[in-house]
């Protein structure tokens, strides 16, 4: 499975927090990000954002239409989102357009679980803005899975 975790873009302030738009700043990062994405990502794959503006519109840039899934909101527990992947991956290659913290949370387990099997999820890792993490997920022979970092990028590492 190829996972692909991409942090919204730059988004505006709005006392109701699914409600926020992209900046003008953030619909160029998105462009930017999305068109290293369709060069370099499998045309296979699934999209999925939360029911936040800031994510659809980060997504919008993409082939495919994005499935919205409330419980990749900003609040949401990561061992959730965690399991719906799990459940996901051997079948199909994905692309989740997300929030801080579980964002960054999710990226640090996935790769650190390869190393320390007992390790908590609740790990705060930073993820900006727009970036990338791909990962590639395996099946090993004990029937765990492991992760490989395939790419991480930020939009001002394509300039």
């Amino acid at each position: 499975m190829q996972l692909l975790l991409w942090r919204h873009a730059e988004a505006n302030d709005h006392k109701n927090d699914l409600k926020r738009h992209l900046t003008p700043k953030g619909f160029q990062q998105a462009e930017k990000m999305s068109k290293w994405i369709k060069k370099h990502f499998s045309d296979e794959h699934t999209v999925w954002v939360s029911e936040a503006f800031r994510t659809q519109e980060t997504a919008s840039f993409l082939k495919h239409k994005p499935l919205i899934k409330p419980h990749l909101n900003p609040s949401s527990p990561v061992n959730i989102i965690l399991n719906d992947i799990l459940d996901n991956i051997f079948s199909e290659n994905i692309i989740i357009v997300g929030h801080q913290p579980w964002i960054g949370s999710l990226t640090a387990y996935l790769i650190y679980v390869n190393y320390n099997r007992h390790i908590n999820i609740p790990i705060y890792w930073p993820f900006k803005r727009a970036s990338i993490w791909w990962l590639e997920i395996k099946q090993d022979n004990q029937n765990s899975f492991y992760t490989k970092v395939k790419a991480n990028l930020t939009p001002n590492l394509l300039d």
